[in-house]
């Protein structure tokens, strides 16, 4: 197939086309990043308000449950926090990722080395207060990032 351009046309044209291909995806690339971080900077706040009346209700459950005998409140409440811990993991930073698999780990409980899970009904009082101590250290951590995106 003849080309009625000459060779050094064709050969910029491709190498624009290779350059474009690569300019497209960094733009990608940072736009996907940046609406990571305007997520976060938008939802963080009103997620961290969620789980702190959640763990609210779960502290006073926990004394509900060791006063009573009865664990369905906390039970519960538990279920309800882990969902909302599970609707934070995609939208925190590594750093409170980890805190956030922790906390999902006193819930989760994994039976050996298997990966079956236990139920949140099988959660003991102990584990709940460990629970409850643990969801207060990432509610101190993600305070603080709140805090600090309203300085940028």
């Amino acid at each position: 197939m003849s080309s009625y351009l000459p060779q050094w046309v064709t050969d910029i044209s491709v190498l624009c086309s290779i350059a474009g291909l690569i300019w497209t995806a960094v733009v990608w690339r940072e736009t996907r990043r940046i609406r990571a971080e305007f997520l976060v900077k938008i939802r963080l706040p009103d997620v961290l308000k969620g789980l702190k009346l959640e763990v609210q209700q779960l502290l006073s459950s926990l004394d509900d449950w060791q006063n009573t005998g009865s664990p369905n409140k906390a039970h519960e409440s538990i279920s309800k926090l882990k969902g909302l811990l599970l609707n934070l993991r995609l939208k925190v930073s590594n750093a409170e990722l980890k805190q956030v698999d922790v906390v999902i780990g006193v819930i989760e409980q994994r039976v050996g080395d298997s990966c079956e899970v236990r139920s949140v009904s099988e959660l003991s009082l102990v584990n709940g207060w460990k629970l409850a101590g643990e969801v207060n250290t990432l509610l101190s951590m993600l305070g603080q990032r709140v805090k600090d995106m309203r300085w940028d």
